[in-house]
């Protein structure tokens, strides 16, 4: 194993403790995690493509609003927030179908939101996708607003009335250009870090300021809603912040400086590069994707100590099938990468990166037959260059044995 050119880096000291303190191997939730992104994005006959999950904190929170009403009040309450959150969210999931991407609608405590798997959307999908709850919650209450009609004054009707007043109100906010709301975040991806915290703040300005007005006139419910909202918008609003001032520092220069030599192979570069960045980040997306970059350029340099402790600093779900193999296979867990990669090829999900890297293993565990398979099924995924160099190894040439770790580094 190779060692640092350099040492001492407070970044790779704080790394080196974080390993250290780990006393549970965490290798078993990272392919949990990966398994369950394989089997959402499976594209396999009869494999889900659409998968809800709603919290008891979500229940919870719904019903404690209601409460200033009784026990009635509460469940009232928890069934049509459902109803309008659910519909919202599986009206999206059900565009990202149509559109052949898998999706997971997630309802908590927090709020609600689909998760696609994969690349974000573009174009015209990506509006639909945008758009699809509104336009349901809307269209939801306008037909809900045509049967109270023909409904006789009561209970009834009083229930109906509030079906559409919340499925029309949240259609519609969702549609407001304002942080926490969906068109507002959408708008504020597209804005520079600095705009998009002056996008934030006027955002929570706002919300405090409507907060005020409706607590002033003792509408307990709907303050509670506001106040959650402006909690949430806060916490945006840090994050903007945080974001802004990595914009002033430079750091997203250094993650692409990083990248770069990842990508040309220089990985004690990229590893310094990574280092300068995290000594000064402080946004959480800036620092997922450095450590990110530091730990393929540790697995590139055949590190694994320095790999576990970039990987212990990443969001679970940023480590990849491609990322956990390539780390397994730096710890010599070659059975184990090898396990991973298959299980993503069952699931469909075939990348040029992640083929390379089974034809690798399947040469270092001395399965040149199975290699030779896989390099025949995947052909059309190997430029012209890679498919010569199998070749060659499967005539046994010497030195070509297997690809060397920086090439599959490179590769990412």
């Amino acid at each position: 194993m190779r060692g640092r050119s350099k040492s001492g880096s407070r970044t790779l000291r704080e790394l080196a403790v974080l390993a250290a303190a780990s006393s549970l191997d965490p290798v078993d939730h990272w392919k949990s995690v990966v398994r369950a992104r394989l089997a959402s994005r499976s594209t396999e006959p009869g494999s889900r493509r659409l998968g809800v999950r709603v919290t008891p904190g979500f229940a919870l929170l719904a019903a404690t609003i209601g409460l200033p009403r009784g026990l009635p009040g509460a469940i009232a309450t928890l069934v049509v927030v459902s109803s309008v959150f659910l519909l919202h969210e599986v009206s999206r999931a059900l565009v990202a179908c149509v559109l052949g991407r898998a999706s997971r609608v997630v309802i908590t405590a927090r709020g609600c939101d689909t998760h696609l798997e994969g690349a974000e959307l573009t174009g015209k999908g990506a509006f639909a996708f945008l758009t699809a709850g509104s336009h349901a919650n809307l269209a939801f209450a306008l037909l809900l607003g045509l049967v109270r009609r023909g409904v006789a004054p009561g209970l009834a009707s009083s229930v109906l009335s509030v079906l559409v007043f919340s499925h029309a109100a949240w259609g519609a906010i969702q549609l407001v250009p304002l942080i926490p709301f969906r068109a507002g975040r959408a708008l504020g991806a597209q804005l520079r870090p600095s705009r998009r915290f002056a996008h934030a703040a006027a955002s929570v300005a706002i919300l405090v300021a409507v907060l005020a007005v409706v607590a002033a006139r003792h509408q307990a419910a709907f303050a509670l809603g506001l106040l959650l909202l402006v909690t949430t918008s806060a916490v945006l609003l840090r994050e903007a912040y945080r974001e802004s001032c990595d914009e002033r520092l430079d750091v997203t220069d250094t993650i692409a400086k990083a990248r770069v030599f990842l990508s040309e192979g220089d990985v004690e570069k990229a590893l310094e590069s990574c280092e300068r960045g995290l000594d000064v980040a402080t946004s959480l997306r800036a620092r997922a994707r450095l450590q990110e970059t530091l730990a393929w350029a540790a697995i590139g340099l055949e590190n694994p100590f320095l790999a576990h402790a970039a990987l212990l600093g990443l969001p679970p779900e940023r480590i990849d099938e491609h990322l956990l193999a390539a780390y397994l296979a730096c710890c010599n867990r070659i059975d184990e990468a090898i396990s991973v990669l298959e299980e993503a090829r069952a699931s469909g999900q075939r990348r040029p990166e992640t083929t390379k890297l089974l034809i690798d293993l399947l040469f270092r565990r001395g399965e040149s037959a199975g290699s030779a398979a896989i390099a025949a099924a995947d052909a059309a995924l190997l430029s012209p260059g890679e498919r010569e160099a199998v070749e060659i190894a499967f005539r046994g040439s010497a030195g070509c044995s297997h690809t060397n770790s920086r090439n599959v580094v490179a590769s990412r």
